[in-house]
């Protein structure tokens, strides 16, 4: 320690600050209570398309690329906040009530040259008394990559390797609980098992790499036909269970039927024959989940399932 205070000793304080603000590895701003920026370190826009001289006055987002404020949505600073940046929350914690914040994660969406994407940072920030003003000083490291990495380790483990549908565990852990949200709300679901037909044929006649097209291409027709808030899973070989929410049988019929007619005739062009699957299908109301248990309900599927198997392939049993 005393080594140190030696070799600061008849350093200008300012001096040394500025040194330190100028020079230290990570991204700085000061940010006053109207969320504009008073200054920002050059290391800052290693990450961002502007410069030091082009930034002073502006609100954080108008700075630094926020894809929000970019596209003219929100005047970053002024006004309520706009409910997608993080930031502003940390900033009025750090000025109204005088905290420390310490590696918070923060999102922040930009747009660089025509392209938007998200830049994730871990944040430091402290009130600085300025006279009779209080700033906010903020510290950014940029965690982008690190995020991407933790985001595909949590993709593979949720995920079908192959058809990037979800794999059979996840689908038991969100069905289950989508099931149990329904059983409060009361609204319908249609839950369907369905199975490419003849698949081994396929495997057989034409190898195990055209076989895994198919299971790749049934799984983006199936994506295709269904909306956002469905959802497929591969639930094991050729097998694949979609859950259709706010949808009745009829309804789950016209998608199943959509997703029959598209596949069959793709590959009728491919490969000169048609590919079909077979399905059952069961309407769950808020009696059924009270009732029944996940489990349950898929065995019910898949019943009727080996029923349409039964019957000749081709078709949907309910």
């Amino acid at each position: 320690m005393e080594a140190n205070t030696h070799i600061t000793n008849g350093i200008d304080k300012d001096i040394l600050v500025d040194v330190l603000f100028s020079n230290l590895p990570v991204g700085i701003i000061l940010v006053n209570a109207d969320g504009v920026l008073v200054d920002a370190n050059a290391y800052m826009f290693k990450y961002f398309s502007k410069g030091t001289q082009d930034i002073k006055g502006l609100g954080f987002g108008n700075a630094f690329d926020c894809h929000y404020a970019k596209t003219g949505e929100f005047i970053c600073g002024e006004g309520e906040r706009c409910g997608y940046c993080d930031l502003r929350g940390i900033i009025e914690a750090v000025l109204e009530e005088r905290v420390n914040i310490s590696e918070q994660e923060v999102c922040h969406d930009i747009s660089l040259n025509g392209r938007e994407n998200s830049k994730w940072f871990s944040v430091h920030a402290c009130p600085i008394i300025n006279k009779d003003d209080v700033l906010a000083l903020i510290a950014f490291s940029d965690i982008s990559n690190r995020k991407a990495s933790e985001t595909a380790l949590t993709k593979l483990g949720i995920t079908d390797e192959l058809t990037g549908l979800y794999n059979r565990r996840y689908i038991f852990e969100t069905f289950k609980n989508v099931l149990d949200e329904n059983s409060h709300n009361g609204s319908v679901l249609s839950l369907a098992m369905i199975d490419i037909d003849k698949f081994k044929e396929i495997n057989d006649q034409y190898g195990h790499s055209v076989g895994d097209g198919v299971l790749k291409a049934f799984a983006k027709q199936i994506k295709r036909f269904t909306r956002d808030t469905d959802y497929i899973g591969r639930y094991g070989g050729e097998e694949f269970l979609i859950l259709l929410k706010d949808a009745d049988k009829s309804q789950a019929m016209v998608v199943l039927n959509r997703i029959a007619k598209e596949f069959e005739a793709m590959y009728r062009q491919v490969l000169g024959r048609s590919i079909t699957f077979s399905g059952g299908l069961i309407q769950i109301n808020q009696k059924d989940n009270i009732s029944k248990s996940l489990a349950e309900l898929i065995d019910k599927a898949d019943r009727l399932l080996y029923r349409a198997k039964e019957k000749g392939r081709n078709r949907i049993e309910t």
